[in-house]
């Protein structure tokens, strides 16, 4: 569902305001060129975010760390909350311990599919993401116990077999 509003919010108003909508109604909220987008998660979501963060902070080298719920700035007017975003490099701590983290782009990132976001996550957001440059992108469908890895070629993305 989206919820348009007047005039478009910096990235500080939209926290304010999606930090709201979350303690009132447990919705989880994007923005995207002055609408608000707003889903509510279930539990089977949940647990798969949960299991993909232990999994990948015990993977992943000390350089690298692991954020859900982290909204992410990808344009102006463009405030994203991937399911998991992979955020590497020397600062990289540092930056997540100042709370400055949403404006660094993230390497991997990984979405998991349910019925009222699985064709924004193939469509949108999939262009969205290569635009940027994030290096891997992951779609995760508990439902079928997949993973669909894609990989950054010539701001596309190409699915790996």
């Amino acid at each position: 569902m989206s919820l348009p509003i007047s005039h478009l919010l910096t990235y500080e108003q939209f926290l304010a305001v999606a930090e709201s909508i979350k303690d009132n109604t447990g919705h989880i909220t994007e923005y995207s060129n002055g609408k608000i987008y707003y889903f509510s998660p279930n539990a089977r979501y949940g647990k798969s975010i949960r299991n993909l963060c232990n999994i990948l902070e015990y993977k992943l080298p000390g350089s690298c760390v692991v954020a859900n719920e982290l909204h992410v700035k990808f344009a102006e007017n463009e405030y994203r909350i991937p399911d998991v975003s992979v955020f590497c490099g020397e600062d990289v701590r540092e930056k997540a311990e100042n709370y400055i983290l949403h404006l660094e782009t993230p390497k991997l990132i990984f979405e998991v599919l349910n019925e009222s976001t699985e064709e924004n996550y193939r469509g949108y957001k999939l262009d969205l993401y290569a635009v940027a440059g994030i290096e891997e992108y992951f779609l995760v469908d508990y439902r079928n116990k997949t993973i669909e890895q894609y990989y950054l070629q010539n701001n596309s993305y190409n699915r790996r077999h």
